[in-house]
């Protein structure tokens, strides 16, 4: 009877430090998920903004070119003027995802679109002249399409990033 005793609290001794060891590696697994999953949701939060800086960048800059042509044609301030404010929000675009791209696998191609964007900006100062169909047009036809290919470039390497995720 003395060793079924001893038996029986050695069982419950057992069973008690395993069911501790359970519920601690439990726990521990659980902390180690939910942090993973913290951080993968972290970097999905950046990615969307991100994305979202890229279309306001891609609206801004469409608005900036047609307002740099409009002003062109024209010559009206009023065009000038709506083609400053474009000019500054792409910059401030431009900035922003800056913090994002260093050391991550699209930085080459915003570095590209960096420069494309830099191009186009400063194209003003020099307006210089091309023709097409026989009217006179600002700057580099072909920038914006560059710029458009930059973005949908930058757009399907972040798509690529959060479906690894």
């Amino acid at each position: 009877m003395n060793s079924l005793r001893v038996s029986t609290k050695a069982v419950v001794t057992v069973s008690s430090l395993i069911s501790i060891a359970l519920v601690v590696f439990i726990a521990v697994t659980a902390n180690f998920y939910v942090t993973k999953m913290s951080e993968n949701n972290q970097e999905l939060y950046k990615a969307y903004n991100i994305s979202e800086l890229l279309k306001t960048f891609k609206n801004n800059m469409t608005a900036f070119d047609a307002q740099q042509r409009n002003y062109f044609y024209t010559g009206d301030a009023a065009f000038l003027e709506q083609y400053q404010q474009k000019q500054s929000e792409a910059r401030r675009g431009l900035s922003k995802m800056e913090e994002y791209f260093p050391g991550r696998p699209q930085e080459g191609a915003f570095e590209r679109l960096r420069r494309l964007s830099y191009k186009k900006l400063l194209e003003t100062k020099g307006m210089s002249m091309s023709s097409e169909n026989g009217n006179l047009l600002p700057g580099n036809n072909n920038s914006m399409d560059e710029i458009n290919q930059a973005i949908e470039e930058l757009n399907s390497g972040l798509s690529e990033t959060t479906q690894e995720l």
